[in-house]
C-alpha cells in the first residue's frame, strides 16, 4: 500500500465518522512517514534508495527539495 493511498482512505475514513479536526494530522503523518522513509540512512537490500523511487505521495517533493538544498 502506497502512502497516498492510505491517506486517501484514511481521510475518507475520517470523514465517514464526521472527524474533519483529523485531516490535517493525518496529513502530517504521510509527511512524516514519507521523510523517515526516504532518509538517508534507510538502506535498501537493492540497493536503491527511496528518494530514487517514486513516493506515491504528493508533497514529498518538498521534503526531498529540503534534503538536495542540505547537501549541496
Amino acid at each position: 500500500m502506497t502512502i497516498t493511498l492510505w491517506l486517501e482512505q484514511a481521510m475518507q475514513d475520517a470523514d465517514r465518522r464526521g472527524l474533519p479536526a483529523l485531516r490535517p494530522l493525518l496529513e502530517a503523518l504521510a509527511r512524516a512517514t514519507s521523510a523517515l522513509r526516504i532518509a538517508d540512512w534507510n538502506a535498501d537490500a537493492t540497493g536503491q534508495r527511496e528518494s530514487d523511487v517514486a513516493s506515491g505521495f504528493p508533497g514529498l517533493s518538498a521534503v526531498e527539495g529540503s534534503r538536495t538544498s542540505e547537501r549541496e
